[in-house]
């Protein structure tokens, strides 16, 4: 294939060049300019204009035909220029059908599909393809549509269904080409969005805020390319140490730390004296014992142990139960007993329920008897949901009737709840769990979430619970999940659009870019787009896998890692500038 001929777009420069243009550039805005072959910019001065075209739509996996009023009965001296073989706008469509790949008319300017009767015999087939129109007033709505429409035709199914199979070796290369270009497309995309967040995050003013935005582009990016992930780190330290205040200051070190634990121990290691004597030391140490640097088993829990001692050592109350936490859920990984161990030391009834929710959720998949144990244990209705929650998520795979049994659990205990914030949030958690297996079950739990949410008083807990509820609708009904997040305050808006557009990215990546470019605060805007480019990525891995995509994300996003549930009632780690 030649640079660009994933895409090809088709038009006459007389009829529609200006439209093709823009809607060639919203193709290179979902799929990278090297994905989209449009000849006013693929074709470099000095090239055989011919051969390129040749080349690029004899590789091309789609076509794109952009057709005006004046596509069909554009003449020259010589007659109607569709009547010439050696037309461009002809020998691009022919091939096309010839080639038996996709082809989607785009209607443009109020033109109407040719008839087969107008229509050379090479192009017959033309007239049978699904048109799409391309309208003035509608012009964002209607190019998004083209953008779903072309990622469709590049990957027309499921693994497992018609239209989608992996790569064998019996195919011929041209297969091969063919089978892969979804996921070149969706590579390639996902790395532009990843730029494309870092480009907005670097734009932040607040360095505190900058700092902590690009922490967070840089895990998700680590995923697929640690180097990209380092010098993320590189600016987010620089940015750190320009913060003024020196407790904000080490705040966005500490998380420059965690984050580099993955891709950059010894960053991590180099930084451990800045935390020295402070509650910080306790996080940073943690994200050293529980990440894959080459650390044996007992020196894993010795660090471990190090922090609950620490922890336990802490005299503000809010300190040592946060210090607990953070080691009770590290040490999940690893020693189970003695995780629960630690969260039952946990002060504060809320913060210690959420630990040992998050510990079940962990230990599900290995040991389901414990994982039971500690669940029945949560005397509190929402963490007691949201462990079943997180425990179905981690079984679903290989026990399909357990996940079920336990979503079940996990609605009994969130029903049970009578407080209407408390009852609304873990409702919204089941909902989020149920959609992937049964979305009509799931629709009729999030609407008695939605008559909850209805009846709480207190504005910051009615946010906190809105947040949940759209976080939760965005797997269901992604329509209303938009307009509860609209719903929310001005402050608090840009966290829950983030939050929507990452859940909605899972199944439709194009709506999720769509609400991304809405959110006004620029580091949400750039969570957002690394989140979706996240989704494709892990969309990619589940294929290599052999597995469906996922419909939504893990539960254990919503459950637990995401602030958006947390008993402390943020509305997220990093505050819109």
């Amino acid at each position: 294939m030649t640079e660009g001929g994933g895409i090809f777009v088709s038009y006459r420069r007389d009829d529609s060049r200006d439209i093709a243009g823009r809607l060639a550039d919203h193709l290179i805005d979902r799929f990278g300019k090297k994905l989209v072959f449009i000849d006013a910019e693929a074709v470099q001065p000095g090239v055989d204009f011919a051969e390129s075209i040749i080349l690029a739509v004899r590789s091309c996996q789609v076509l794109v035909a952009v057709i005006g009023p004046g596509w069909l009965t554009a003449a020259d001296e010589r007659g109607r220029r569709l009547d010439d073989p050696s037309d461009w706008v002809r020998v691009e469509v022919e091939t096309t059908l010839a080639r038996g790949v996709p082809l989607i008319p785009v209607l443009v300017r109020d033109a109407v599909m040719p008839a087969t009767a107008d229509l050379p015999d090479g192009l017959a087939g033309l007239a049978h393809r699904q048109a799409l129109a391309v309208r003035y007033e509608s012009f964002r709505h209607d190019a998004a549509r083209l953008v779903s429409a072309v990622e469709r035709a590049l990957d027309p199914g499921d693994p497992g269904s018609e239209g989608w199979r992996s790569p064998s070796a019996g195919d011929s290369a041209d297969d091969q080409a063919g089978t892969w270009t979804s996921a070149q497309a969706s590579r390639a995309h996902a790395a532009h969005l990843f730029e494309k967040a870092a480009r907005i995050a670097s734009t932040v003013s607040d360095q505190h805020v900058k700092a902590i935005t690009l922490c967070e582009i840089a895990a998700v990016v680590a995923q697929s390319d640690p180097g990209r992930a380092v010098l993320l780190l590189d600016d987010a330290e620089h940015a750190a140490d320009a913060v003024r205040f020196e407790a904000f200051k080490k705040q966005a070190l500490s998380q420059v730390a965690i984050t580099a634990a993955t891709v950059d121990p010894a960053r991590t290691h180099r930084m451990l004296d800045i935390f020295a004597g402070t509650y910080l030391m306790i996080p940073v140490t943690c994200s050293i014992a529980a990440t894959r640097v080459p650390i044996d088993h007992d020196s894993r829990l010795s660090l471990l142990e190090q922090c609950a001692r620490e922890a336990t050592a802490l005299p503000d109350r809010e300190l040592k139960a946060k210090g607990l936490y953070t080691v009770a859920t590290a040490m999940a990984r690893f020693d189970l007993e003695r995780a629960e161990s630690l969260a039952n030391a946990i002060p504060g009834r809320l913060m210690k329920a959420q630990a040992l929710s998050d510990i079940a959720a962990v230990a599900a998949a290995d040991d389901p008897g414990f994982a039971d144990r500690v669940a029945t244990a949560i005397t509190d209705g929402h963490w007691k949901a949201a462990a079943l929650c997180g425990g179905a998520t981690a079984v679903a795979d290989a026990d399909p009737a357990r996940a079920i049994w336990m979503l079940g659990d996990a609605e009994c205990a969130a029903r049970s709840i009578l407080t209407p914030s408390s009852r609304a949030k873990a409702l919204s958690l089941v909902a989020f769990a149920v959609a992937s297996v049964d979305r009509d079950r799931a629709a009729r739990i999030v609407a008695d979430a939605e008559r909850a949410a209805r009846l709480v008083v207190y504005e910051d807990s009615k946010t906190v619970v809105l947040t949940v509820l759209a976080t939760a609708l965005a797997a269901i009904d992604p329509g209303r999940a938009e307009s509860v997040a609209r719903s929310v305050g001005k402050f608090s808006r840009p966290a829950v659009l983030c939050e929507v557009a990452a859940v909605v990215a899972c199944s439709d990546p194009s709506r999720a870019e769509q609400i991304a470019g809405t959110i006004t605060a620029e580091s949400k805007r750039a969570l957002a787009l690394v989140r979706i480019g996240g989704a494709l990525a892990a969309a990619l891995g589940r294929r290599a896998d052999g597995l469906r995509p996922a419909r939504n994300f893990s539960t254990r996003s919503i459950v637990s890692n995401c602030p958006l549930c947390s008993s402390l009632c943020h509305i997220d780690a990093v505050p819109a500038e």
